[in-house]
């Protein structure tokens, strides 16, 4: 015998012996095909188990009074839609209660205090609806996405105590049906995947919990609303259909950084949490924000649906959810994000640079097939490798065929030649250069204030040595995107080598810790930066910090010259060496042809020398 706490769900079809005796054989069809593709389904799916059934109803647990009431919202908003063809007279439906109380396990069976009083609630539900007691209430308040009405104090049959009863409103939000398709293997499959779904997105869906430590805080909460954007969970049965639940999470990210009241987290450190179960709380406490947004998507067939949360980790409440339906289109992905950005904004009383929101690469791309291109080939640029790059390549050459018009597409194909270049790859620089022009130059045709756009104009300025104009072009993407680490760190770089390190570093450091999980070449560049303001210590620091994490002849370069600075003689020829064994190719001169885009020419000649005293070879 086990006797424990827990969440019933009782369930009872309203009017079986009527419907019985209209139509027996349809009838009982219809109730078998329901429990098997949605009534079991469902309540596994929310971590729930069948107890017992009763004649035409069952006795469901739950150690969640919260996945209880989605369970049972989620199967009457569900059976609506599989009963809309029947006359009303003729439509199955059932009647729902979920209480939280003591129950009693014993040889198969179940009875109690809970079981008794779920039962009893049950019949006070509307066909079709649902009922809480107050004890579920207590728990629930708002944090299932529907609305509630009090009933009052209700006196049910053999329970002493009046019970308070709360209804699930009429017409809340449980009534637009996501219907999927009825095939039981493609069920099976949905069982076996929400059923192991968890970590992040359980602890999005619960009504409060732990606030963070102030004293655990990676780093101090910035002076505006601080937040990240986690990994949205991929609740299709597809595996393939995940380019939408990442594609919509690298949206938000750049959407809201595009508010310059807001402090967002880099789209590197939010996915770098993609699958991992942690508290909030904790999430919150390694990136040191405030807020945390987070969510799922589900699509079947034509539909598409949105679940997005917004919480406050340092009371540990959540102050926003909502849900959102549209068309599984690239239109109605970003109609949502808009729709979702909107409703943070107002949460956190915050605004757009313009008003308006800022570039959408889901609206730029036009439709979903070169929507997942692009997002495909943006995860293979981030990989910072020539094969990543060349995949990448492959894959935004095809979203330029199917769409011309794409800005990301031709922008990010002027990144790729232009990385050829920098990453020491390309076959033949000088045809790499114009193509990454044309493709720059399309890009802003196409759309003037695309931020990425500058970016690559900025860099084809600095290639051809003319500095004023790769700054103002950086500035011109850091007023499109202000907030966003990517875009900061890089433009960061692009003034520090125009000849104002000072502001470059500024920027670089925000880009750092917008990104505390951040790429490997943001550190190195700050690194830089300091090394052309003389500040060796911490850039040597951070050198050092990037070899643990990817030994590269850019780094160890960079410390051979620095220990010549430092005049540690031995160090350098130590450093110089490593650089040959990783990189034989590694001459002064190539370092001189790498950097010969620097503004500052008379440090491009100390650190050369200091190359060459390292006992780097001349070429």
């Amino acid at each position: 015998m086990e006797r424990r706490v827990a969440a019933v769900l009782a369930t009872d079809m309203a009017g079986y012996s009527r419907l019985v005796e209209l139509d027996e054989v349809g009838t009982l069809k219809r109730q078998k095909r329901h429990l098997q593709e949605l009534i079991e389904p469902t309540i596994v799916a929310r971590n729930g188990r069948i107890v017992k059934f009763t004649g035409d109803g069952l006795i469901a647990e739950f150690s969640s009074v919260v996945e209880a009431v989605q369970c049972a919202v989620s199967i009457q908003a569900e059976m609506a839609a599989r009963e809309e063809e029947f006359s009303d007279d003729k439509k199955i439906r059932y009647r729902m209660a979920i209480h939280l109380g003591d129950v009693i396990f014993d040889e198969g069976d179940v009875y109690g205090d809970g079981v008794n009083v779920a039962a009893r609630l049950e019949g006070l539900a509307a066909p079709g609806g649902v009922v809480v007691s107050g004890t579920a209430y207590d728990v629930l308040k708002a944090n299932v996405d529907v609305t509630y009405k009090s009933l009052g104090e209700q006196r049910l049959k053999n329970i002493a105590t009046p019970v308070r009863v709360y209804q699930v409103v009429e017409g809340a939000p449980i009534a637009p049906a996501f219907r999927a398709p009825r095939r039981v293997g493609w069920l099976a499959a949905a069982v076996a995947l929400l059923a192991t779904l968890g970590g992040l997105v359980w602890w999005f869906q619960r009504p409060e919990f732990e606030p963070l430590n102030p004293e655990e805080l990676a780093f101090a909460l910035p002076g505006k609303p601080s937040l990240a954007v986690l990994p949205f969970e991929n609740l299709s049965m597809a595996e393939e259909n995940r380019f939408v639940a990442d594609g919509l999470t690298d949206s938000l990210i750049t959407t809201l950084a595009s508010a310059p009241k807001l402090f967002v987290i880099g789209k590197k450190s939010s996915f770098a949490y993609t699958d991992k179960a942690r508290p909030a709380s904790q999430i919150a406490e390694e990136l040191g924000v405030r807020y945390l947004v987070g969510g799922s998507v589900q699509i079947a067939e034509t539909s598409l649906r949105v679940s997005a949360h917004l919480i406050d980790a340092t009371t540990g409440q959540q102050i926003w959810a909502k849900r959102f339906d549209g068309e599984f289109a690239a239109s109605g992905v970003f109609e949502i994000q808009d729709n979702i950005v909107r409703s943070i904004l107002v949460q956190l009383d915050a605004s757009l640079v313009s008003g308006d929101f800022a570039f959408s690469l889901i609206k730029d791309a036009g439709d979903l097939e070169v929507y997942e291109l692009i997002t495909q080939a943006i995860a293979e640029i981030e990989k910072f490798r020539p094969d990543a790059d060349l995949k990448a390549k492959s894959l935004l050459e095809e979203a330029v065929k199917l769409n011309p018009k794409s800005a990301s597409a031709h922008g990010y194909l002027s990144w790729l030649y232009l990385s050829a270049i920098f990453l020491g790859y390309s076959q033949d620089p000088t045809v790499s250069l114009a193509q990454a022009r044309r493709h720059a130059e399309t890009a802003l045709a196409l759309n003037p204030d695309y931020y990425h756009g500058h970016i690559g104009q900025a860099w084809l300025h600095l290639y051809s040595g003319e500095h004023d104009k790769a700054a103002r072009s950086a500035e011109r993407a850091l007023e499109l995107l202000p907030g966003e680490a990517t875009n900061a760190a890089m433009v960061g770089w692009i003034l520090s080598a125009s000849g104002d390190p000072e502001r470059g570093e500024t920027l670089l450091r925000y880009g750092l810790r917008t990104q505390p999980h951040p790429p490997i070449w943001v550190p190195s560049l700050l690194a830089f930066a300091l090394l052309m303001q003389g500040q060796n210590d911490e850039a040597q620091e951070l050198y050092k910090a990037a070899l643990e994490v990817f030994p590269n002849p850019m780094a160890t370069a960079h410390l051979a010259a620095l220990s010549v600075f430092n005049g540690q003689q031995e160090d350098a020829k130590k450093y110089a060496e490593l650089t040959r064994q990783i990189s034989p190719n590694s001459t002064v001169a190539r370092n001189a042809a790498y950097w010969g885009y620097l503004r500052d020419k008379a440090f491009l000649e100390q650190y050369l020398d200091a190359l060459r005293q390292a006992g780097l070879p001349e070429s």
